[in-house]
């Protein structure tokens, strides 16, 4: 994987923190690594409280947070969502999230495995050209 390893390692960590934040004891944290074609893709699901799917679309914007009272007992800045999007997108993939209240949650990063370097020379050639 041709990428920003310290990019990566955050993400995966920030994906890592909120499953653990959110999944109570007894809960199940599944973590997947798979290649998808030219892609990889990373995966964190969890057993945990769940997204009530009026939050959703908010939760990947810098320091937005559910701000249900259940949800208060968890501290956090509402940024590692926010920055897991934009590392997946800088390296020309993207991120995706699902979520049912009161059953888990499921977030994965989508990366090419060539590198966002070679995404970007190939289309500023394609705009030259």
């Amino acid at each position: 994987l041709d990428a920003d390893h310290r990019a990566i390692r955050q993400m995966v960590l920030n994906l890592l923190s909120n499953a653990i934040k959110f999944t109570d004891s007894g809960g199940t944290i599944t973590v997947t690594v798979e290649q998808r074609g030219p892609d990889i893709q990373i995966g964190v699901t969890d057993t945990g409280i769940g997204i009530p799917i009026e939050d959703m679309p908010r939760l990947a914007k810098p320091f937005e947070q559910v701000s249900g009272s259940r949800d208060r007992n968890y501290e956090g800045t509402g940024l590692g969502l926010a920055l897991t999007k934009s590392f997946a997108e800088m390296h020309g993939g993207h991120m995706s999230l699902s979520s049912i209240e009161g059953e888990g949650t499921s977030v994965s990063i989508l990366l090419p495995i060539s590198g966002a370097s070679e995404r970007v020379a190939e289309e500023e050639s394609r705009e030259v050209a």
